[in-house]
C-alpha cells in the first residue's frame, strides 16, 4: 500500500495541479513520474545488500521513514530550490524505498504464513497496492482546495500512520543471500516470457504515469474527474491481480498472458477512438486490470517455465519491466512536451501493446521441455 500504491501511483493525480499551479512544467513533472520507477528499479536490485548490513526489520522500518521524508520534502515549493531538480531525488528516494519495500517485505511474510496461507498473504500484498491507489485517489482531489503542499504533507501523514501501524509487526527472518555465481540454467522460453512482460511494461507506462493528467488537463475536465478516474483505476487493479490468477489456473499463464495484453491493447486504442464516458471508463477499467494482473501473469509463469530457476528468472523479469518502464516513462514525458498530445502517448503504448500481443500468440517453439515446478 505504502511502497507502491502511495508512492509511486499517488503521483498520478498530483502531477496535473502540478502543472496546473505552475509548480513544474508538463515535461518535467512527467519525468518525476519515469524517475520514481527508475528508483524502484535501483531499490529491487538492491534491497538484499541493504538487508544484509541492517537486517530485514529495520531495513523495512528505515524505508517507511524516509517514504515520510520524501512526501515531506515535496510540500516544499521548490521553484525557488531548482524547480525539477529540487524534487528529483525524493521522488528517486520514494521509487528506491518502494522498490526495496516490495522486495523484502512478501518474502519476509510469506516466510511465515502456513503454505496453505501463501495464497492468501499474496493476494493481500496485490490488493494493497490497489488500495493505495484508491487511497490516493481519494486523498489527494481532497486536499487540493489546500493546496499542493498540504496535499504532500497528508500523504506523509498517512505514510507515517502505515509505518506505525507495522512497526512492531514485521517478522524476523533473515536476509536474502548473495546470489551466487552461475546457478540454474535459464529455460526454455525465458526470451519470450521477458519480450512480452516488457513490451507490456512499457505500454502501460501511459495509463500509470499520464491518465489523471490526460482526464484532468487534456481533456479539459478537471482535476476531480481525474482524480475520480484514478479511483476507478485502482479499483480494478486490486481486482487485476485475483482475475487474472484464476485465469492463469484455468488456462495456464501462457494462454492467459495473450488474454492479459489484449485487454491491455483494447485500453489503448479505446481513447485514441473515443473520449466519452463510457470510453474513458472502459480504458481505466482494462489499464487497472492489467497493471498489476499482467505482473501476477508473469510471476506464475516464471514458475512454471523455471522450476528451480524460477527466483533468478522472476528476478531477471522484474529488471526488464523495471528498466522498460523507466525508459518508457522518459520517452513518453518528452513525447508529451514535444507534441503537447497525450494522444501520442497512448499510440506509443498501443504500438508495444500490439507487439506484445504478437509476440504471445506466436507458437511456442518446440524443444526441450522446461524443468518441473518446485514449490517453495
Amino acid at each position: 500500500m505504502l511502497g507502491i500504491g502511495l508512492q509511486r501511483f499517488a503521483y498520478g493525480p498530483i502531477l496535473p495541479a502540478m502543472v496546473q499551479e505552475g509548480w513544474l512544467p508538463a515535461g518535467p513533472a512527467g519525468m518525476l513520474g519515469a524517475a520514481n520507477l527508475a528508483g524502484y528499479l535501483a531499490g529491487a536490485f538492491g534491497a538484499g545488500m541493504v538487508a544484509r548490513r541492517l537486517g530485514v526489520i529495520w531495513t523495512l522500518r528505515v524505508c517507511m521513514l524516509l517514504a515520510v521524508a520524501g512526501f515531506a520534502l515535496c510540500a516544499v515549493d521548490g521553484r525557488n530550490l531548482g524547480g525539477f531538480w529540487w524534487f528529483l531525488p525524493w521522488r528517486v528516494l520514494a521509487g528506491f524505498t518502494g522498490g526495496v519495500l516490495m522486495v523484502l517485505a512478501g518474502p519476509a511474510v510469506q516466510a511465515v504464513v502456513p503454505v496453505s496461507m501463501r495464497g492468501l498473504a499474496s493476494g493481500i500484498v496485490i490488493t494493497g497496492v490497489g488500495l493505495g491507489i484508491m487511497s490516493g485517489a481519494v486523498l489527494v482531489p481532497a486536499m487540493l482546495a489546500w493546496g499542493l503542499g498540504t496535499v504532500w504533507l497528508a500523504l506523509a501523514a498517512a505514510a507515517a500512520l502505515l509505518a506505525a501501524l507495522s512497526w512492531t509487526i514485521w517478522p524476523d527472518v533473515p536476509a536474502p543471500p548473495a546470489a551466487a555465481r552461475g546457478g540454474p540454467a535459464l529455460p526454455n522460453g525465458t526470451g519470450t516470457l521477458l519480450v512480452i512482460y516488457g513490451l507490456a511494461g512499457l505500454a502501460g507506462t501511459a495509463h500509470m504515469v499520464f491518465w489523471p493528467d490526460f482526464i484532468a488537463r487534456g481533456l479539459g475536465l478537471g482535476t476531480q474527474a481525474g482524480g475520480l478516474a484514478w479511483l476507478g483505476f485502482g479499483a480494478a487493479a486490486s481486482l487485476g491481480g485475483v482475475v487474472f490468477g484464476r485465469l492463469a489456473d484455468w488456462l495456464g499463464a501462457r494462454r492467459a498472458m495473450a488474454v492479459g495484453v489484449a485487454v491491455q491493447v483494447v485500453s489503448l486504442v479505446v481513447p485514441l477512438l473515443g473520449t466519452g464516458t463510457l470510453a474513458l471508463a472502459v480504458s481505466t477499467a482494462g489499464a487497472g486490470v492489467t497493471v498489476l494482473g499482467i505482473t501476477v501473469l508473469a510471476l506464475v509463469r516464471s514458475r512454471e517455465l523455471g522450476g528451480v530457476a524460477a527466483p533468478r528468472l522472476w528476478r531477471l523479469a522484474t529488471g526488464v519491466w523495471g528498466v522498460t518502464t523507466a525508459s518508457a516513462g522518459f520517452f513518453l514525458s518528452w513525447l508529451l512536451a514535444s507534441t503537447g498530445s497525450h494522444f501520442s502517448l497512448f499510440a506509443t503504448g498501443l504500438a508495444a501493446a500490439l507487439a506484445a500481443l504478437a509476440v504471445a500468440l506466436w507458437p511456442p517453439t518446440r524443444g526441450k521441455t522446461a524443468p518441473a515446478r518446485v514449490d517453495s
